[in-house]
């Protein structure tokens, strides 16, 4: 109702009787205090369960009425502050008439065109000063000590109510020598509103102030050697901040202290000068939400060319700001666009910020931040975060000069320990001059727990989005990023592969990303991190590296890297690097093992592929068959069944001189070594093209690149490897491995060819049906021996050792050329 009635139209009174209004205001007064009485006594008078509210009702409605006409008939009593003898004139000290004029509790005091030179102002509760805009000027006088205020509330160490500040210009006029005389606390600024509830500034102007513009605040700042736990009593509340401008002011324009429910609106702050710093060293911010503040809004606000523009931050000795919200704002020029910060929580060594929580950023705009003569070391970002946790940034833009020198920044910059940020909707264009865009900084002061998504880089830096090493927890998904075209240009620059990435599109990068070192040109790699559930209708998972895939029934990755697939029936993989797939009922425990298309089978051997099925509890007694990669054996509960054409058993032997033999040779062993058999000499087997089995291939390493025992079993030893876990610690792991000869030599490994490419390895066909070639002496039915490795009819078969019977002629007897071929079946 205050509001209501200090913002409602007022007429100015001429010769004014002073004394009669102190009477009139002092029985208005009274009759307020009484409403409130009597009405606290009802409330005090209804017992708790009073059930008929009409009496309540119309009681409030009575005394509602009564508190509007008192409001209305205080909103009258509007006085002319020169009828207080004030000149305005910009020579006479009129602090006194503002003083009388003041103590007219209630009052409107009008102050008409004209300069009126004060120490000075301090106003009591319930009151409001109002003029005319620029023509009401309020201009500190040339003999007021540097700690003075020009307009503050009474008494700071008393609380104060209802105070307005409408329509004036402030001038500080510091050149009158008191440049670097401010004290700490609430001091030496434009307007400063300390230890006082609902108060509203309005339509204001300061200018050259010895310290800020405005300031909201507790009586006092904290000290140097006080802890960051202290927060200082007696700050403001509910104050209104509105239209209002700050402008060569010695640190900031707007600032707050200490205090909570601030709302700054459609406000501009520019060209601060920092005079009370020394110079190159300034600190001076435009809009700055500092020590202990807590639900502040800063609302439409614009800045210009400031060392910050917007900072929200605490000193080393003070919490920092919490619950700070800044939205629709602009910031163009300013070195530090955006800026959050906690002093002294940033290095390795400092303990994380106990108090820099919740930052809200939205819709705001940087506009060609710039460096500084104000502060020569800073360079000059478009947003940065330090020390803060749990800040949002959405819809938020940054435009760069393509012309201006960045020196090879990073245009936007999270560091220093800030955990728990979300970027979304972020849009950056033209920072020609800058290394990156985006950047999470790493090592020991990481910057961590980071979700970006929605981002659009056009035309800027030389590499788009980066992030810092041993980070662990950050994402980015949904960027559409367009480089220039420079040389070493990385779309997304990653230090290692724990950063997830998803759906980020990039052009005209030389690179479109490089991650742990390894460059990808032509796109960015998905990397979904954590354990994934995907398509299923039920389970778990355990580890941050495992998943489940299109399952049912409860199916678990338990284990480090581990997959379910396909699966149902409550299936898990347990052990490392491990999976089963299409399977019901199926586990595996052993690592590096899988379990595929199988039922109700369990499986705890490493580096094997098994598969079974049965109808009885889940075991390893229904593993049916198996694939184990660490020997290369290959077992089966069942048959082992090969393609028509692929009817015999064969192995790779090694001819006498060195040349291949033709297919259908019957041949005989000449030591290790074969060549074709002639009549009476053993015949070991024919060289076959139909082979279902075929050993002794050495296909990927020389043959005894492994040691054997003398039996020709492989030996094997315990070993340990160092490997990383799923964060990246160092980790030892032991494993069994096969002995190597010391004679290899892995260098002439690349050198080796497979018998399989080599012309004096043949396959040999031992025992099967064999395709056999034959002279003209061969029938079907007859036995068969050799000559020069040709077939030929058996004369005494009953004397044969060995007994190969022909079972049909499949090409007959040619004399052209010179022989047939019979199928034969060979044992």
């Amino acid at each position: 109702m205050f509001l209501r009635g200090f913002n409602s139209a007022t007429a100015k009174w001429e010769g004014v009787d002073v004394a009669a209004i102190r009477n009139e205001v002092g029985s208005i007064r009274y009759t307020a205090d009484q409403i409130h009485s009597n009405f606290k006594a009802l409330l005090d008078s209804l017992d708790e369960n009073y059930q008929d509210l009409s009496e309540l009702s119309v009681e409030f409605q009575e005394f509602k009425k009564d508190m509007d006409a008192v409001y209305a008939k205080l909103n009258r009593i509007n006085i002319d502050i020169r009828d207080f003898g004030a000149k305005g004139d910009g020579k006479t000290d009129d602090t006194k008439a503002f003083e009388e004029a003041l103590k007219c509790e209630g009052a409107s005091i009008f102050v008409p065109e004209g300069t009126y030179l004060v120490h000075e102002i301090r106003m009591p509760s319930r009151r409001r000063i109002y003029g005319e805009g620029f023509k009401s000027i309020i201009k500190q006088h040339p003999d007021a000590t540097g700690e003075k205020n020009v307009i503050t509330s009474y008494d700071h160490s008393k609380r104060t109510e209802y105070i307005f500040i409408e329509n004036l210009y402030i001038d500080g006029n510091k050149r009158r020598g008191v440049e670097k005389q401010s004290q700490s606390g609430a001091r030496s600024s434009g307007v400063c509103i300390a230890n006082t509830y609902y108060a509203k500034v309005e339509n204001v102007m300061t200018y050259d102030t010895t310290k800020h513009g405005f300031d909201v605040t507790s009586p006092e700042y904290n000290k140097v050697g006080d802890p960051p736990t202290k927060y200082q009593p007696n700050g403001s509340r509910f104050v209104w901040i509105q239209n209002c401008k700050a402008t060569k002011f010695g640190d900031d324009g707007f600032t707050t202290h200490f205090s909570q429910y601030i709302f700054i609106d459609n406000c501009h702050s520019y060209d601060g000068d920092g005079s009370i710093f020394d110079t190159g060293n300034t600190g001076s911010n435009n809009f700055e939400v500092d020590d202990g503040s807590s639900h502040v809004w800063l609302t439409n606000c614009l800045s210009e060319r400031a060392v910050r523009g917007f900072e929200v931050k605490g000193h080393g000795r003070s919490p920092a700001s919490d619950n700070v919200n800044i939205l629709n704002c602009v910031s163009y020029q300013d070195c530090r666009a955006f800026d959050l910060r906690h002093i002294d929580h940033t290095r390795a060594h400092h303990p994380y910020s106990e108090s820099a929580y919740h930052v809200n950023i939205s819709n705001c705009v940087a506009i060609h931040p710039r460096y500084t003569p104000k502060n020569v070391g800073l360079t000059p970002r478009a947003l940065i975060i330090s020390s803060y946790s749990n800040v949002n940034v959405n819809n938020f833009t940054a435009i760069g000069d393509p012309s201006y020198d960045y020196k090879d920044q990073a245009t936007m910059r999270f560091q220093f320990k800030s955990r728990n940020i979300n970027l979304s909707n972020i849009n950056i264009k033209g920072f020609h001059r800058n290394n990156e865009d985006l950047y999470v900084a790493g090592g020991a002061q990481k910057c961590d727990n980071v979700s970006i998504s929605n981002v659009i880089i056009t035309d800027s830096a030389k590499w788009g989005i980066r992030t810092g090493g041993s980070i662990n927890n950050v994402s980015v998904t949904n960027a559409n990023l367009t480089g220039r075209g420079q040389k070493d240009s990385i779309g997304v620059y990653c230090t290692n592969n724990r950063i997830a990435l998803l759906n980020i599109n990039t052009s005209n990068y030389e690179n479109a990303a490089q991650i742990a070192g390894k460059k990808s040109k032509n796109f960015v790699p998905n990397n979904i991190r954590r354990g994934t559930k995907i398509s299923s209708a039920s389970g778990q998972v355990h580890k941050e590296t495992g998943a489940i895939i299109a399952t049912t029934g409860g199916c678990e990755a338990k284990g480090d890297r581990t997959v379910v697939i396909a699966s149902s029936g409550g299936s898990t993989a347990t052990g490392n690097r491990s999976m089963v797939m299409n399977s019901y009922d199926s586990h595996t425990e052993g690592t590096g093992s899988l379990v595929v298309a199988s039922k109700n089978v369990k499986h705890h051997r490493s580096y094997t592929v098994v598969g079974g099925n049965s109808e009885s509890k889940p075991s390893s007694a229904n593993i049916k068959w198996e694939l184990n990669s660490r020997t290369g054996n290959i077992t089966a509960a069942g048959e082992i069944k090969a393609g028509t054409n692929y009817n015999d058993y064969a192995e790779y032997m090694e001819s006498v001189d060195g040349k291949p033999i033709p297919a259908g040779t019957i041949v005989t062993l000449e030591g290790a070594k074969i060549r074709p058999a002639n009549e009476g000499e053993y015949m070991v087997g024919v060289i076959s093209k139909t082979a279902g089995i075929i050993l002794g291939e050495s296909a990927y390493h020389w043959k005894s690149r492994y040691l054997h025992d003398e039996y020709g079993g492989l030996m094997t030893e315990k070993k340990a490897f160092n490997t990383t876990d799923i964060n990246g610690k160092p980790i030892t792991e032991i494993r069994e491995v096969p002995i190597e000869n010391p004679l290899y030599n892995e260098d002439l490994e690349a050198q080796y060819t497979s018998r399989s490419e080599r012309p004096e390895w043949n396959i040999v066909g031992m025992v099967g049906q064999i395709h056999i070639t034959i002279d003209e002496t061969v029938r079907p039915g007859d036995f068969i021996t050799a000559k020069n490795g040709i077939a030929t009819k058996a004369k005494n078969p009953k004397e044969l050792d060995q007994k190969w019977r022909v079972m049909t002629i499949t090409s007959p007897y040619n004399v052209e050329k010179g022989y047939g071929v019979a199928l034969c079946f060979v044992r």
